[in-house]
């Protein structure tokens, strides 16, 4: 996200990607949460975190958020990734082997077009790397799109883990 494509509304992040927010948009944009306690308190951090349906719905209905950027990584937040997906009010618009961006629907749709999930080279390629790292991203990945209601995409991500590591647990 940089400074120009981020939509000018309230941003919605998980407290892990606040520093990353405040380092990248700030001033423009201010961090919901950094995770810093000194500063949230431990009473106030809990609730801003968006991590769940029933949290986002509640956070959106009193900021009234512009785009969610979520950290797919971090956590169980398949359920929350797929109901955004799901309702018309979000547009899916960024994605990688970390984070989601989705924008609110009544949003420019030709500054955010929909993201294509069967547009090729939709993630960047890992190459003939096999190691660790390219092992979570393929996890990443394969998680993502089945919780983005795509398990058609989401097999084909395990296949390509288990040809690059057939000794992976519970492969």
């Amino acid at each position: 996200i940089s400074k120009t494509d981020a939509v000018r509304s309230q941003l919605a992040h998980d407290m892990a990607d606040g520093g990353y927010v405040i380092w990248r948009l700030w001033p423009e944009y201010r961090a919901m949460s950094d995770g810093r306690l000194e500063v949230f308190g431990p009473e106030v951090l809990p609730g801003l975190q968006p991590r769940t349906v029933a949290r986002f719905v509640l956070l959106d209905a009193q900021y009234r958020f512009g785009t969610v950027l979520v950290n797919h990584r971090r956590g169980s937040v398949g359920q929350l990734v797929g109901a955004l997906h799901a309702d018309r009010t979000w547009r899916l618009t960024y994605l990688d082997d970390v984070s989601v961006v989705f924008v609110r629907s009544v949003e420019d749709p030709l500054r955010w077009p929909a993201l294509d999930l069967d547009a090729p080279g939709l993630f960047e390629s890992l190459g003939d790397v096999r190691d660790p790292g390219s092992q979570q991203r393929l996890s990443a990945r394969t998680n993502l799109l089945a919780s983005l209601g795509r398990p058609d995409l989401a097999l084909r991500g395990w296949q390509e883990a288990l040809l690059r590591n057939p000794d992976l647990p519970g492969g």
